[in-house]
């Protein structure tokens, strides 16, 4: 199988510039930033949330939304750091990507998904398995993608909500939009604060008593704005805005008393696109600014502030050889700067990428190929490339049946942190990059029918990391990170989804599963990573009236690499049930009113449960939101 798919990929490449195709085939412009991710995955777990869903979550955090759309781990430090964990590896093997940017910090290597408002984006998407050869390091086990696009309605849209619940939670948001044929204007603010001072059972104490949490609020805000202006006919321009400001008071763990630490960060992304089409193809200008810094305070610490600014510059050209055949060449530049009052002095780190994607669709199978090299401060990084294939069978007596077979090989790595590398006495400058392979084979079945749709998608997959960067403790005392040996992650992975309506009701069904087993080198596990992970969903809807149930399970995680400690399994349940009346319509019909009236209750079963050893997290809690559409 390798051999086979590295031969096609170099087939690829060796194929000239030929053949035309008329710009109407093109991608329109408002979904090129996916255009990487979608053609060029060939053979990859590829899965995308419906837009009920998108609805249902929009005030809540996206580490809500994954955990049970996706087949995706989160790792919740309390009121502190959420990340995720894709096929049992750590969360800075898995890139967010936000309008084709890649959100991982320079400074820890991760993305905290815990202030992130699942609204700010109109489309988000899952890539499982390697995607170094197209997104650089960090995306060893996946990607994240959040995107925004043009609205096809035109003239002026806006939706306002807000929300309260236990815990004296708050949350408001108001989104508007603004489209014409040749321009399109959105913007979103969103707030959510809590005293968060919820209850929840201290297993470290004899008894097991119940207990509150004293020191656990937190205030998010988040301001975003998309602008989407038609130059010409054949130029496009695209800029995206966001800016994240948080406060958030960090609950001690069950062990320990309270040091009133708190923990305030300001995230500012801005990134611009502009794109222009010829005859059959188009080139496209990227750039963007990435700036995050964060204060801690507790009574140890008085002060700590870190901060990093990243710039990012890209261009491309991508190529239509024929309707069934994309080629994709380009260079991307990405500088990260520190501003970390922790160093002895600010570091910087210059990359250059070269690289190349090439897909073809022929009778008998897909196929892509992709080649990224990569210099770091003028040294060559392993150079990346990935492979991938799709066969379909539609069979004659079932023509709505569609079977795909597919498998994809790639070569991945991963850079150090800057905290790996210059944490004051504890940094390893000498430290490595991390590399290995991942393959995968899987089979997918979509049936589709007037009323009715469903599909599955099982994968089998392994993945090896060489040099793994870990933190351990030395002979001092001291923990330091170092390269290790290997970690390997080898396991299975799937999702199913049902839609049915008739002339009274729609239904719609969802189920993930994922086993990862992840051993290192001397026999260890990956901390705070489940074996076993699994979640299902069931949503009906009646004219105006719904109902969701989401439910989620989790297999114990391990807190010490020899599997002396660990959380027990638990399962999370959130229920919703919401009205959408439409009470407003002008006879013309140009406007449009609706309200949506949700009652939400998260944690149905009050399950005592901890993600991270000794981290309390809430029972059960109510909510109630308001939401008006025009």
């Amino acid at each position: 199988m390798k051999f086979f798919i590295s031969g096609s990929f170099l087939l690829f490449l060796s194929i000239g510039l030929s053949a035309q195709t008329d710009t109407s085939r093109l991608l329109p412009s408002t979904e090129i930033i996916a255009q990487r991710l979608n053609f060029f995955t060939i053979g990859q777990t590829q899965l995308q949330s419906d837009s009920f869903a998108l609805g249902l979550f929009q005030n809540q955090r996206l580490s809500q939304f994954l955990q049970f759309e996706i087949p995706l781990s989160i790792k919740s430090y309390g009121t502190g750091l959420s990340t995720l964990s894709a096929r049992g590896l750590a969360a800075n093997h898995t890139a967010i990507l936000w309008n084709g940017i890649n959100l991982q910090n320079a400074l820890n290597g991760s993305t905290d998904l815990a202030i992130m408002d699942v609204g700010i984006s109109q489309r988000i998407s899952v890539k499982l398995g390697g995607c170094s050869a197209l997104c650089g390091s960090g995306a060893i086990a996946g990607v994240v993608s959040l995107d925004n696009q043009k609205s096809k309605n035109e003239d002026f849209h806006g939706q306002l909500s807000y929300g309260l619940g236990s815990l004296e939670r708050r949350n408001t948001s108001g989104q508007f939009e603004f489209n014409r044929s040749n321009i399109g204007v959105s913007v979103r603010v969103s707030t959510q604060s809590a005293t968060n001072d919820f209850q929840f059972r201290n297993t470290a104490e004899i008894g097991q008593p119940l207990q509150n949490a004293t020191h656990s609020a937190y205030n998010f805000l988040n301001i975003s704005g998309n602008m989407y202006l038609q130059l010409s006919p054949n130029d496009f321009l695209s800029t995206h805005f966001w800016q994240s400001v948080n406060y958030r008071e960090i609950t001690p763990t069950m062990t320990a008393f309270s040091d009133n630490a708190i923990y305030r960060d300001t995230s500012n992304r801005l990134t611009t696109e502009w794109a222009h089409f010829f005859k059959k193809s188009f080139f496209k200008v990227r750039g963007a600014i990435l700036t995050d810094k964060n204060f801690y305070q507790s009574d140890i610490i008085k002060n700590s502030q870190n901060g990093v600014k990243t710039y990012i510059g890209e261009v491309e050209l991508n190529y239509n050889f024929t309707e069934k055949h994309f080629f994709r060449i380009g260079v991307n530049a990405t500088s990260d700067n520190s501003d970390d009052n922790n160093y002895k002095e600010d570091k910087k780190r210059n990359r250059i990428a070269f690289f190349i994607n090439d897909a073809i669709k022929t009778n008998f199978v897909t196929l892509t190929g992709n080649i990224r090299q990569e210099w770091i401060d003028n040294l060559s990084s392993p150079t990346t490339f990935s492979s991938g294939f799709e066969k379909h069978f539609i069979f004659k007596n079932y023509p709505q049946n569609n079977w795909t077979l597919r498998g994809a090989f790639s070569r991945n790595f991963n850079v150090p942190t800057f905290n790996d590398l210059y944490w004051p006495n504890l940094g390893n400058s000498h430290l490595v990059n991390e590399q290995g392979w991942s393959e995968e084979v899987g089979v997918s079945f979509k049936r589709s029918a007037e009323r009715e749709r469903f599909e599955v998608h099982a994968t089998l997959f392994a993945i090896d990391i060489k040099n793994r960067i870990v933190w351990l403790p030395q002979t001092d005392g001291q923990w330091r990170p170092a390269n290790q040996n290997q970690i390997s992650s080898k396991g299975i992975e799937t999702w199913l989804n049902y839609t049915f309506e008739n002339a009274i009701f729609k239904y719609k069904i969802n189920a993930n599963y994922q086993f990862a087993n992840v051993i290192d080198g001397d026999g260890g596990v990956q901390l705070f990573v489940p074996k076993h992970k699994g979640g299902i969903g069931f949503s009906v809807q009646h004219k105006s009236a719904y109902f969701s149930w989401q439910q989620t399970a989790s297999d114990k995680r391990y807190g010490t690499t020899d599997k002396t400690t660990w959380t027990d399994p638990f399962t999370l349940a959130d229920a919703t049930v919401g009205f959408t009346p439409s009470f407003f319509k002008s006879k013309k019909g140009h406007f449009n009113l609706k309200s949506d009236i949700r009652l939400g209750v998260s944690n149905v079963f009050n399950t005592d449960y901890q993600v991270i050893l000794f981290y309390p997290n809430p029972r059960r809690q109510y909510s109630l939101d308001f939401l008006v559409s025009f």
